[in-house]
């Protein structure tokens, strides 16, 4: 990692050039950074709402077991990001949080985001009553650049009939190298973030742009309703269609169905009620919009090799390692 700013590189740039980085370097951040750095998180969270706070000069929470298992090593200085319990916390957490992931690497900085392998120090940084804390990002001046992160190719990913437009094309390659490994965003939310801020055509319509639009009306419907019984045939009149043009669309830009993608974001919304709230596996089923605990159970363990009981006891342990012994 270059330990200089780089105040001309612009954002495609900057998710380019960076990787995540786990070793750091005993250099305290030069106020300048740190000014900077400051500026930036005041305004994700007076745009979000969020309660994200600098935590600088602050060894403890990278030391012990967990840190070391994941390699980390000279982290002194992170990024909390808190914010107000709700369903679409982890997503704005995932899109402030990137946001800050560049702005860093235009100053000149590494960063890595964090799950479970820091260790909370309750005086660091201020968690309100109705506030949690979703993950943190390390910065710093690295070690080394960092190392790529292999990602699947967009065509993997995506697939169309005909070009796909360049806006569309660029954005997509950004999301997928840039993209955390929590799920605090879907691709699917950061494609229809995309198609929402899509330049305006020419006015005449076209087959590409037409299901392009289509596909944003379905994906905000399944967003918003996810928690109610649909079925296929609601998905597809959302987007004034027929059912199998619904799932033609589905399977060429997503290569999943209808179903597969309304499942996968039930069970990413059910992560967050297991890992912050002590309702039974049935109670949350029930939330994340699925007709049975067994039905739940099933799918999550199809999508992430275990039950949800195993995710949530993982998770805890992982937060205190003492449970375990």
């Amino acid at each position: 990692m270059t330990e200089r700013q780089n105040e001309h590189m612009n954002l495609t740039e900057a998710m380019k050039e960076r990787h995540s980085v786990l070793q750091y370097i005993d250099r305290p951040l030069e106020q300048n950074i740190v000014s900077a750095l400051q500026d930036e998180i005041s305004a994700c969270n007076q745009e979000s709402g969020l309660h994200i706070q600098l935590v600088l000069d602050e060894p403890k929470a990278f030391e012990g077991f967990l840190a070391h298992y994941g390699t980390f090593r000279g982290v002194t200085d992170y990024i909390a990001l808190v914010g107000k319990k709700g369903p679409d916390l982890e997503e704005t957490c995932g899109y402030y949080g990137e946001r800050l992931v560049l702005k860093a690497q235009q100053l000149g900085l590494g960063t890595c985001w964090v799950a479970l392998t820091y260790r909370k120090v309750t005086d660091a940084f201020t968690v309100g009553s109705d506030e949690k804390l979703c993950a943190v990002i390390t910065v710093g001046y690295g070690k080394t650049p960092g190392t790529p992160h292999r990602s699947k190719p967009l065509s993997a990913v995506v697939k169309a009939e005909g070009p796909l437009p360049d806006w569309f094309q660029a954005g997509a390659e950004a999301a997928l190298r840039t993209a955390p490994l929590h799920a605090l965003a879907s691709f699917a939310k950061i494609w229809a973030i995309l198609s929402e801020h899509a330049p305006e055509d020419d006015g005449r319509p076209n087959r590409q742009s037409q299901n392009l639009q289509t596909v944003k009306n379905m994906v905000g419907f399944i967003q918003k309703n996810y928690r109610n019984k649909l079925s296929l045939s609601d998905i597809a009149f959302s987007g004034a269609v027929g059912q199998s043009k619904c799932c033609r669309l589905f399977a060429r830009y997503f290569s999943q169905s209808p179903t597969e993608y309304l499942n996968r974001y039930r069970i990413s919304k059910s992560l967050d009620l297991l890992r912050s709230t002590d309702l039974s596996v049935t109670e949350i089923a029930l939330s994340a919009g699925f007709g049975s605990a067994s039905y739940y159970a099933e799918t999550f363990r199809q999508h992430l090799g275990k039950s949800p009981r195993e995710f949530r006891n993982e998770f805890r342990n992982s937060l205190n390692p003492a449970r375990t012994k």
